[in-house]
């Protein structure tokens, strides 16, 4: 009883006003508690954007190192031809004597291209969905970043 007096008593007569302690109003926890879950939502979004954007990164370097410049690929329509340059971006293709520079992502995800490797459709397979958003997937990477920037006061 005697600790619940001090407490009613030195909030009553503001005893303790040189001290820093404000009362929030229930507009304010409610407020306070709202913008906590939206944190937590865009950590969440942030968490997910990250792992596709490694996900996307790790199978463009897994598919750009499996072949070489020089060796001969299975193109959809052309049949049989020769790679004159490949990166995680970009390969660029012989077709009937022209040369021609085609989005990795995009030519993997679709199945344009197949690599004469015995592991190519199993790890297509894991890498095809991301492939597929491979051109918004560090958009949406930046996205978060920039949503979870003006709420990472409010994570636990």
């Amino acid at each position: 009883i005697l600790l619940f007096d001090i407490i009613y008593c030195s909030k009553r007569y503001k005893a303790y006003d040189s001290i820093g302690i404000v009362n929030k109003s229930l507009k304010e926890k409610k407020l306070y508690e709202e913008r906590k879950n939206q944190a937590k939502e865009y950590y969440d979004l942030f968490v997910k954007a990250q792992e596709k954007a490694k996900l996307l990164d790790e199978g463009l370097e897994y598919f750009a190192s499996t072949v070489k410049n020089g060796d001969t690929v299975t193109h959809r329509m052309a049949g049989d031809v020769c790679i004159d340059s490949i990166n995680e971006k970009y390969i660029i293709l012989t077709i009937n004597g022209k040369q021609t520079e085609l989005d990795l992502p995009t030519v993997l995800a679709n199945g344009i291209v197949k690599y004469k490797t015995p592991d190519f459709e199993e790890k297509l397979d894991v890498y095809r969905d991301v492939f597929k958003e491979s051109k918004s997937v560090l958009s949406k990477l930046d996205y978060a970043e920039r949503c979870l920037k003006e709420y990472e006061e409010y994570l636990d």
